[in-house]
């Protein structure tokens, strides 16, 4: 049986007949850029979102204090029972590789560079409400998926603060009670910190402190191996977290 050979000139098929299905520009440079020459690095060590700059923040009971959303895939928000959490996302100077930007969250979708999304937090004193918040952006070869993940937590009696983070040597864990909640009910048991390792998901080191009103605490890290960590509270019953970055 003869074999059947396709073939043309590059040239010839860089314009083709004028339409997307028979010309090649629209499938090697979809941005008309008009670079001559390509990066030939090995694809394994190529970035995986390349050109997709986004900027994030929150606020909550539509304060004017924004809050930085990390670059990464989960953020825990730990607000007052009952609040209002609004994240808004910006992509800015995005590669014109892009062709649409497609937003989703919960019932909420839209399109373009801008998206915001308000979450209601719990009634009840420390419960959780998760909402990922889903992006794909769409080139002419495919679609990049970006997600971010949020766990809001409704705060009991207190939050709890920790410095320096990221650490070294010693947390500074400081106890502040909710806006209009008497801090003389803040639980008189003992008080049991347990710091785990976000990647084994293993306990790595805990502090037991004495029944007290007690609002300040000092935790010892060092010598502990860098990473990122969760710190749990555990006191009359209730459990606070905050998450801890060791260096």
């Amino acid at each position: 049986m003869p074999s059947i050979g396709e073939y043309g000139r590059f040239d010839l098929s860089w314009i083709g007949g004028g339409t997307n299905n028979t010309r090649l520009s629209n499938w090697l440079d979809p941005g008309n850029s008009n670079i001559l020459t390509t990066n030939t690095t090995n694809v394994s060590n190529l970035p995986s979102e390349p050109g997709l700059p986004i900027a994030g923040f929150y606020t909550v009971n539509n304060g004017t204090t924004q809050y930085s959303i990390a670059n990464n895939t989960f953020q825990q928000i730990q607000v007052p029972r009952s609040s209002f959490v609004t994240i808004s996302f910006t992509i800015t100077n995005a590669s014109p590789t892009f062709q649409a930007y497609n937003w989703s969250s919960g019932n909420s979708t839209s399109s373009g560079t801008l998206f915001t999304t308000t979450i209601q937090a719990s009634a009840f004193g420390f419960s959780n409400v998760f909402r990922d918040v889903n992006l794909n952006a769409v080139t002419a070869c495919g679609v990049v998926r970006r997600t971010y993940s949020f766990q809001i937590m409704s705060m009991g009696w207190s939050r709890m603060m920790t410095a320096p983070n990221p650490v070294s040597n010693e947390i500074n864990v400081t106890l502040v009670p909710e806006e209009g909640v008497d801090a003389e009910t803040q639980p008189t048991n003992s008080s049991l910190f347990r710091l785990t390792s976000v990647d084994t998901q293993l306990p790595v080191k805990e502090w037991r402190f004495g029944a007290a009103k007690q609002k300040t605490y000092k935790l010892n890290v060092h010598g502990l191996k860098p990473g990122v960590y969760v710190l749990s509270l555990l006191q009359g019953g209730t459990t606070l977290t905050s998450k801890v970055i060791i260096r």
